[in-house]
């Protein structure tokens, strides 16, 4: 980690080697703004701004947030996804084995981007298998994440989808109550939880 982000170019302002915070798309392949841009909501016409984007801090910041942690990580991490944030990269990890297991659309690391920073492109597989693989150091026993897909929770009612119920997976991997999500549809296009248009 620096205090610039050598070889990177905000997508928007073309700044090089910006110093404030960069923002870099979890879901196009090579898209990155700098602070002042991503505050402006600024886009294109591939990259929209409800993307999820990981925040990637300069040294000086990360320093100043690991000092103020209670644990010994930074809560900086974004669920590519669905956009939750505020992660470690343990709880990242967790979460998506709770809830995205099965991955879904094509997706940049946001632990690759945090530590690699440069040249990280869309996974080969989905983010769970890639973690388990390259980023081992973080994840949680097995047993724990699948003691935790027991009480998983329908996102529109809130209520745990237990298994008497019907349950519908949408292409994006979110699965939902198939009453809930069969409303929701008659009236939306997309996945309420990360947005993707269903199919």
């Amino acid at each position: 980690m620096s205090d610039e982000h050598k070889g990177i170019r905000c997508d928007y302002c073309q700044e090089d080697n910006f110093t404030d915070i960069r923002y870099a798309c979890l879901v196009c392949e090579n898209y990155d703004l700098c602070e002042t841009c991503f505050e402006g909501r600024h886009s294109n016409l591939l990259h929209k701004p409800y993307h999820p984007m990981q925040q990637i801090l300069t040294e000086e910041e990360f320093s100043k947030r690991l000092d103020e942690s209670e644990s010994e990580e930074v809560y900086t991490f974004r669920c590519p996804y669905c956009g939750d944030d505020g992660f470690t990269a343990s709880n990242l990890i967790a979460h998506c084995g709770s809830y995205h297991y099965e991955g879904g659309h094509p997706v940049r690391c946001p632990i690759c981007l945090v530590y690699q920073r440069v040249n990280v492109r869309f996974l080969n597989n989905t983010f769970y298998q890639h973690v388990q693989n390259r980023h081992h150091e973080y994840c949680t026993p097995a047993e724990e994440v699948s003691n935790s897909n027991e009480a998983q929770e329908c996102p529109i009612c809130i209520e745990q989808m237990l298994s008497d119920y019907n349950i519908r997976y949408l292409s994006c991997t979110h699965q939902f109550h198939s009453e809930c999500i069969n409303v929701w549809l008659q009236n939306n296009s997309s996945c309420p939880v990360c947005r993707i248009v269903v199919d």
